[in-house]
């Protein structure tokens, strides 16, 4: 497990990215439906008003990517003690 530990970090922080990405872009495509419909920008803006965005996916995968980021942190730190 410890010398697949840089690999397993590099997983996980590819998933998390992919994640981050498909939330995100979920809210971009719906916010760009929104203003392509818009006959101005106060049109705009209650269209976005109205808008109930699935934020919670994109929350999730930054909370996983911090996780991510403490545990690259500390695998670093016994990489090191084990003098590597």
């Amino acid at each position: 497990m410890q010398d697949n530990g840089p690999l397993l970090i590099d997983m996980m922080t590819q998933s998390t990215a992919r994640h981050a990405n498909s939330a995100l872009q979920s809210m971009q495509d719906q916010v760009r439906e929104e203003l392509e419909a818009s006959s101005s920008l106060q049109d705009f803006e209650d269209r976005l008003s109205a808008l109930d965005l699935d934020s919670d996916a994109f929350a999730k995968a930054m909370t996983d990517a911090v996780l991510v980021m403490e545990l690259a942190g500390q695998a670093e730190v016994l990489e090191q003690i084990r003098g590597g």
